[in-house]
């Protein structure tokens, strides 16, 4: 089959074909190579937190939450730089609107701007108000903002969805 699809090509590998330019010309700068993802955080005790993606997970702890569910991004660098983090939030599908976190609390209390090492992970929490935000049920992507301008943009997926979802249950009662 393998050989149908390279007659098909001329020859050439798929691999081949696929070419990314990451641009290393001077005057273009160079896109940083980060993993954003939303995720839900929970409050099992006064000292204990879940993180996931999907809402179903909690159930199988077996505990009872003691807090509303919050929501968090994951940022991981997946380059071979570091990477400096100013800014997260969460967006519209069309860049608006747009709810910025410049401060996020952070999963290791380390300071904020956050620089991200090669390999290197980190946890925002969003603001804890969030819920009451006019514009949540608007939002649909996370983003965050680099040193450099630079943005990185992801869908909310499911953890946002469901998040929304809860504050306007809450919001309702």
């Amino acid at each position: 089959m393998s050989s149908a699809l390279d007659e098909k090509n001329n020859g050439l590998s798929p691999t081949i074909l696929k070419r990314i330019f990451r641009g290393e010309d001077d005057g273009v700068s160079v896109s940083p190579r980060l993993r954003l993802k939303a995720k839900l955080a929970y409050a099992l005790s006064g000292q204990t937190i879940a993180i996931t993606d999907r809402p179903g997970d909690i159930a199988h702890l077996g505990r009872d939450v003691i807090a509303n569910v919050g929501l968090c991004l994951e940022i991981f660098n997946d380059g071979g730089d570091a990477v400096t983090i100013t800014e997260v939030g969460l967006i519209g599908h069309f860049d608006s609107p747009r709810v910025a976190v410049h401060e996020p609390l952070l999963h290791d209390n380390k300071p904020w701007p956050r620089t991200l090492q090669p390999g290197e992970q980190v946890i925002t929490h969003m603001a804890s108000d969030l819920g009451k935000h006019p514009v949540l049920k608007s939002l649909r992507r996370c983003y965050l903002r680099t040193d450099k301008d630079a943005l990185v943009h992801a869908n909310g997926g499911t953890a946002l969805r469901f998040y929304i979802k809860q504050m306007k249950k809450q919001l309702s009662s």
